[in-house]
């Protein structure tokens, strides 16, 4: 018999936390159940790097970190309701984080009813609890199992090289054969062309929220030019007022302002912005306490791979290193450089 869906599979996950979410918390995260892809290749019980749908379950609706009673807020305001609200955020976090990921879902099972959530990198939107033995949470499954990996939320522009790309790779980033590898498709500002850049692990991450940039970096080697160069992923704040960074640098270097480091390419990822900032207004929706910025995926590369800060040779190495970037963001502020940039701030997402 053919399997309702016959892509996932419903994992018992409530007794074997993932050894790999210590990094994020230090009680190992364990959802109840998670959903994987049947060909995932999971080697554990537990693997927020490879779940596709994490779900919890309260006994008590009062342990609902939602309300559906109030017409002025969603939110749940006990002390059981915001231990369930760092529970189930917590889960978000550590997919987000440790998947390539526009988007996900979770659900939240209280009593007899459950709420579906969709997180993004701008909030998260949450429906109103339903009786889970009818036929919608089933009905939820069956459509997620049948959706495209971009619905899914998988972020379809990250991939595995191919096989002689890797070899070279390796070789070129000093990786053994045992190290994971990544291939990123990085878009052209002035053209609709696309290059591929092979990386590893990252070697930032700022990403511990489940809102907000999330930006990681990458030191990656590039299939075309054969050269190692860095590449950075982030959530930009998508805003009329707001400079991509790739914007941003090419007016420095147009200016010739000194000790920039060169701008490759970088553009918007398509069809990779946040949508929770759009439902705020709704008819539907429960009013919340500040309004949500709307994200856009970014990636983009520069041609230099600079070192650790402290990992300077002598004195004169670090003074001159302080003293190139004080004159590279002194000249960017001189009225002499004529320069006109937008703003570029740093966001602060909530839920």
């Amino acid at each position: 018999m053919k399997p309702f869906c016959p892509h996932l599979e419903l994992v018992d996950t409530h007794a074997s936390g993932d050894p790999e979410s210590g990094i994020l918390n230090p009680e190992l995260l364990k959802p109840d159940t998670a959903a994987y892809n049947r060909d995932s290749g999971r080697d554990r019980v537990t693997d927020f790097s490879l779940i596709e749908i994490h779900s919890e379950f309260k006994l008590d609706t009062h342990d609902d970190a939602f309300r559906d009673d109030t017409p002025d807020s969603i939110e749940h305001d006990t002390e059981a309701s915001r231990d369930t609200k760092g529970q189930i955020t917590s889960y978000a976090v550590a997919q987000l984080a440790t998947q390539f990921r526009s988007h996900i879902f979770s659900i939240l099972i209280c009593g007899g009813y459950a709420r579906i959530l969709r997180w993004d990198r701008s909030g998260a939107v949450v429906s109103q609890t339903f009786n889970y033995s009818n036929r919608y949470l089933a009905e939820f499954y069956w459509r997620y199992d049948h959706s495209t990996p971009e619905d899914r939320g998988v972020d379809i522009s990250v991939s595995e090289p191919l096989a002689d790309e890797a070899t070279l790779a390796r070789q070129h980033l000093k990786l053994d054969s045992w190290v994971p590898l990544v291939k990123f498709a990085v878009y052209h500002e002035d053209d609709e062309g696309i290059s591929y850049y092979i990386g590893s692990k990252p070697t930032f991450k700022g990403n511990a929220s489940p809102t907000g940039r999330a930006t990681r970096t990458f030191i990656v080697f590039d299939l075309l030019t054969e050269e190692v160069v860095f590449l950075k992923d982030t959530w930009r704040i998508d805003l009329p007022d707001m400079a991509k960074e790739g914007e941003i640098y090419t007016a420095l270097h147009k200016a010739k302002v000194s000790h920039i480091p060169p701008f490759v390419r970088g553009e918007d990822i398509p069809h990779q912005r946040t949508l929770a900032q759009d439902f705020v207004s709704a008819s539907w929706a429960r009013p919340i306490a500040r309004p949500l910025r709307p994200h856009q995926h970014y990636r983009f590369v520069l041609g230099v791979v600079g070192r650790d800060l402290m990992s300077f040779d002598s004195s004169w190495e670090l003074v001159n290193a302080m003293k190139d970037a004080l004159q590279g963001a002194l000249c960017s502020t001189c009225p002499d450089h004529n320069l006109t940039l937008l703003p570029f701030r740093s966001s602060q997402g909530g839920l």
